[in-house]
């Protein structure tokens, strides 16, 4: 059982999309899938990932790029 002590992070189910070497990718808790073509691509894949195989038990969010790089929450699901 977790108790109110424990981070965020260990609650979470974190998809970040980054770029590298040209091309798109998401990254959970370490497995990446991809590449993607398009940061728009890697964004709807990380969603469909989260929404149907991501640990129900945990909160999910998915974090895009902006355009000055700094990752933006797109979407939490529980």
């Amino acid at each position: 059982m977790q108790g109110s002590g424990e981070s965020e992070s260990v609650q979470t189910n974190w998809f970040i999309i980054f770029e590298s070497q040209g091309a798109w990718w998401v990254d959970n808790e370490g497995t990446e899938f991809g590449p993607f073509l398009s940061k728009r691509q890697a964004g709807t894949e990380a969603l469909t990932i989260a929404r149907n195989f991501s640990d129900k038990s945990r909160r999910s969010r998915v974090y895009v790029p902006d355009d000055e790089g700094k990752q933006r929450l797109i979407w939490e699901g529980a």
